[in-house]
């Protein structure tokens, strides 16, 4: 359901990483934009967006196999999403991902499916950080939805 009640579908979020912070590998998630502009204000958050644009620049992708990942995944139970359907699988995910001498780690929660994988990765430019994204499913409703998760790999663990 979207922010304003309808069944429209959810609102873009936009995360980053606050690279120059005393956290840079903690995702922050802007909010502000929607008490400023409100959820339904495609041109101004367009406008917004534009804006946080011209201050990025572009990550380097990198071959997906030179970072090591590594899912440890343990099947927890059945979990209820809805009453009168049946349950779904929910397993616990660690990941434990490398390249070089930066590393991370993530715990996650997923459903239906046991499949956890890495999806793609990128140097951030100029700094010493790589950008990790990871693929399960992590919304149990309906259909289980895939989550994509962004983690920034760090010489500091």
């Amino acid at each position: 359901m979207a922010v304003d009640g309808s069944e429209a579908g959810t609102v873009p979020i936009v995360h980053y990483f606050s690279l120059a912070s005393n956290s840079p590998t903690r995702v922050v998630q802007v909010r502000s934009w929607y008490e400023k502009i409100g959820p339904n204000d495609h041109e101004a958050f367009e406008e917004q967006l534009e804006r946080l644009r011209l201050r990025l620049s572009a990550l380097k992708p990198l071959e997906q196999s030179a970072v090591s990942t590594k899912a440890e995944i343990q099947y927890i139970d059945q979990f209820q999403v809805e009453e009168g359907l049946r349950p779904v699988a929910r397993y616990k995910v660690h990941f434990n991902l490398s390249y070089g001498s930066l590393r991370a780690e993530l715990d996650a929660t997923a459903y239906c499916s046991d499949r956890a994988e890495l999806i793609g990765a990128f140097q951030v430019p100029e700094e010493p950080y790589v950008l990790a994204v990871l693929s399960y499913i992590g919304n149990p409703v309906e259909f289980c939805y895939e989550t994509e998760t962004a983690v920034l790999l760090s010489a500091h663990l």
